[in-house]
């Protein structure tokens, strides 16, 4: 199940690079990384692709990414939580129930509930049993009764609200809890996965409350069953669960939030691989990148660089940041320039992630991504492509003040004439190379040719 509306869940890194990348959405490297078995999971994965992550984190995830690559045994597991994938539902469902704050219920009301279906089932057996007539049962049984439906009836309207939001969440409570059952159960040496599985069990347990709270849920989802509804009525099961639901939300909310964001971290690392694991490093095409410190000058070094979503894809040597700050590629339509700028900024954000790419070596220093390449217009919000690559470009410029920045930029600059393009170009290159970014651009313009020069670090590439 792919997830296309991601970035307005995630974070805002979508504005940087994600649609011109293909992250997110159908034929994406989401869709090709996600064997994720929950919502949360996709989230998880989703904001590894999307955030950010430090040096230190880059190498936390990829040393978790290798010790997870030899367990065959426990992803298979994982695969096969929970009776179907179509039971599944968002990590904003979890949060919205999370944030919803339970209605509160006086004891005196669970006391009376409670209190009046002992006695309903103990006159019931009192019949059954002859111990009383059933002209002696049936107006004390009927009493208790009226006592009870009037107590659920002035509960009906907090009551009915909580029921209606938790009717979903039991299977997916009971896949988290199995999940979190496999995790701790596990052996781990690497740091990321040791604190993963220390998060699922604090302040307490995971597993024993998560399957606490299933066995509530088990029972709002067996109301609307009609072999349980007169049951149901009979017992106040409704009611009854609905405060239980509401006093577990109350003392374990806090806790749960960090519970589904550990596992969703641990999903996402165990899906990277997956990845590693189809995509074999020993094999000419894929391997691990070698992560560089912020003490290094920003640099982009790989032999053989291909995309991960193509078959047979045309492999490139690129080298940024020694020789060469940035590359102005040239060439024909359909040469593969914009396949070569996405196939640069897809192996970065696989580096990052954790996972190997497809490339025969890669060395990376912390960059920050910034790419101008799938830009359309909007009628809607009255905005040109011109103008949409005006606020891409100074996005990434306002990224590059901050941290070296990895831009990648198609076509720069087409709506306009060559001279505007090439002095507005020339403008942009001079700043990102003050702020220390390296990266490449493309264009069909040959006159841009003249901005890639010795004095400017740049190196002209053309594909045919």
């Amino acid at each position: 199940r792919l997830v296309s509306d991601w970035s307005s869940d995630v974070c805002s890194s979508d504005l940087i690079y994600e649609r011109d990348l293909d992250i997110l959405g159908p034929n994406s490297l989401f869709g090709l990384l996600a064997t994720t078995r929950t919502g949360p999971g996709e989230r998880g994965l989703a904001r590894y692709l999307l955030d950010s992550a430090t040096y230190e984190e880059t190498l936390l995830r990829q040393q978790a990414v290798k010790e997870l690559l030899p367990q065959t045994e426990l992803r298979e597991k994982i695969a096969l939580l929970g009776a179907s994938s179509f039971q599944q539902i968002t990590a904003s469902f979890f949060d919205d129930w999370l944030a919803d704050a339970p209605p509160s219920f006086h004891p005196g009301f669970r006391i009376a509930i409670l209190i009046t279906t002992i006695l309903n089932i103990a006159l019931l057996l009192t019949g059954f049993t002859h111990l009383f007539t059933w002209s002696t049962i049936f107006p004390n049984l009927a009493l208790t009764l009226c006592i009870q439906a009037a107590t659920c009836l002035v509960l009906r309207s907090r009551v009915m609200p909580l029921l209606t939001t938790s009717a979903r969440l039991q299977q997916n409570v009971r896949l988290i809890a199995d999940g979190l059952a496999l995790m701790q159960a596990a052996t781990f040496n690497s740091a990321k996965l040791t604190h993963l599985q220390r998060a699922s069990r604090e302040p307490i347990g995971a597993v024993k409350l998560l399957k606490r709270l299933e066995g509530h849920l088990t029972i709002v989802e067996q109301r609307n069953k009609e072999w349980y509804f007169a049951l149901s009525l009979f017992l106040a099961a409704g009611t009854q669960t609905a405060i239980s639901i509401a006093a577990w939300k109350r003392k374990h909310s806090d806790a749960m939030r960090s519970w589904l964001a550990a596992w969703a971290e641990f999903e996402a690392l165990n899906a990277l691989a997956t990845y590693a694991f189809e995509h074999p490093t020993g094999d000419p095409e894929n391997t691990w990148p070698e992560l560089l410190p912020l003490t290094h000058a920003p640099m982009y070094e790989a032999r053989q660089l291909g995309h991960p979503l193509l078959a047979n894809a045309v492999t490139n040597d690129v080298s940024l940041g020694l020789e060469a700050r940035f590359y102005l590629v040239s060439g024909s339509n359909m040469s593969g320039k914009s396949t070569l700028l996405r196939s640069i900024g897809i192996n970065a954000v696989l580096a990052y992630a954790g996972a190997p790419v497809r490339a025969q070596s890669l060395r990376i220093t912390p960059l920050a991504l910034g790419a101008s390449i799938a830009l359309t217009d909007s009628l809607a919000e009255g905005r040109s492509k011109f103008l949409t690559e005006v606020e891409r470009l100074s996005a990434i410029l306002n990224a590059s003040a901050a941290k070296p920045v990895l831009f990648l930029v198609d076509e720069i600059f087409s709506g306009t004439n060559s001279e505007d393009r090439r002095t507005a170009a020339r403008s942009v290159l001079e700043k990102l190379l003050a702020n220390a970014a390296i990266g490449a651009l493309s264009t069909h313009d040959l006159a841009l040719t003249d901005l890639a020069t010795p004095a400017t670090a740049g190196l002209n590439v053309h594909m045919a």
